[in-house]
């Protein structure tokens, strides 16, 4: 599978926790990895999420209820320019019209650029699509604000998605209100 980093991932049964020698040891099975391996982070099982048949999560046994998202519309014209000039960009990278020498320069370096791997796959990440708003607004309805902040209305919160950064809050009807789309400054 695709990673941005070299880490793996796998679900495990936990079989046991002994502690030896003052060093507690966690007792897996089913890991696909080498014994001996590292393990760098461990989270709970979550089951309404993941897709194990028979497992059980003590964590998060049941789904989190979803808040209804409403967007201003100037949010919805923010997201919907940002997604214009991701299109604009890639049409301006595609018919470049130059000299014929600045054109074989520029399709070379074109070439170059769409051959690097990392390249591609940063540009296809930052690329916001029109269906990316659906995407935001069901990652805003799980209400990633933290829990102890989240009886405070109109109180701005911040999600990083891709290449930006929408600003949303609780406003008093209940609702999160997605409030502006930002492009990030890298």
């Amino acid at each position: 599978m695709y990673r941005p980093s070299a880490l793996g991932l796998s679900v495990v049964k936990l079989e046991s926790i002994e502690v030896v020698e003052g060093r507690v040891l966690l007792i897996i099975s089913g890991a696909d990895m080498i014994d001996g391996t590292p393990i760098i982070d461990i989270k709970p099982y979550v089951a309404y999420s993941d897709a194990l048949s028979n497992a059980k999560s003590g964590f998060a046994p049941t789904a989190p209820d979803l808040l209804e998202i409403i967007i201003t519309e100037s949010a919805y014209e923010q997201f919907m320019t940002l997604v214009d000039a991701g299109r604009c960009d890639k049409n301006d990278n595609d018919n470049d019209n130059g000299t014929e020498t600045e054109n074989k320069n520029n399709k070379k370096a074109i070439h170059a650029k769409n051959n690097s791997v990392a390249t591609l796959i940063q540009q296809m990440q930052e690329q916001l699509l029109i269906s990316d708003i659906e995407t935001i607004k069901a990652l805003i309805a799980q209400d990633p604000r933290p829990a102890y902040r989240r009886a405070e209305i109109n109180t701005p919160f911040v999600m990083r998605y891709k290449s930006v950064d929408v600003s949303f809050q609780l406003i008093e009807s209940g609702q999160l209100q997605i409030m502006a789309v930002v492009k990030v400054s890298l």
